[in-house]
């Protein structure tokens, strides 16, 4: 799957910038986030579905109109695995990034103890490591409400 990849961002003079980092992610290609989609989908009640025709709404009137302002809470967990996915992501930046001036801060971690040798100065380390988990706990924090209600009402019934 890397090699096609790599081949399609470098006929499109993608690699060694962001695009092939962000464009993927923001389509929400990984198979987790099409699951949770899917499921709640099928988890919506098709009367609404029936009423909205019914009523002379089409297709795309449905899903404008009933499916997807009830779907915000699925889409923003979606976005929140996406983001946390992308920004804990090691290998995709370590293919498509050759600068290192470019390096997210996962590569730059690793970076950083490969050039401290034998003898890890674990203060550096400890730092970097909190900037890397902050972002993320922050964004957490602040909408842990969409986020447990979203995981509620996505579909995942034991």
């Amino acid at each position: 799957l890397i090699i096609p990849q790599f081949s399609l961002y470098t006929k499109l003079g993608w690699v060694n910038t962001i695009l092939p980092l962000v464009i993927p992610t923001f389509f929400a290609t990984n198979a987790f986030s099409v699951f949770i989609l899917r499921q709640f989908f099928m988890s919506f009640p098709m009367e609404l579905d029936e009423a909205a025709r019914l009523d002379g709404c089409s297709y795309l009137g449905v899903f404008g109109r009933i499916l997807l302002p009830n779907s915000k809470t699925v889409m923003f967990v979606v976005a929140l695995f996406c983001f946390v996915g992308a920004w804990n992501d090691f290998f995709g930046p370590l293919i498509y990034l050759n600068d290192m001036e470019k390096y997210t801060l996962a590569v730059g971690l690793v970076m950083l103890k490969a050039s401290q040798g034998s003898t890890l100065d674990m203060g550096p380390m400890m730092a970097g490591s909190l900037l890397a988990v902050v972002p993320t706990f922050i964004l957490y924090l602040t909408c842990q409400k969409y986020f447990v209600q979203g995981v509620v009402t996505s579909g995942l019934k034991g």
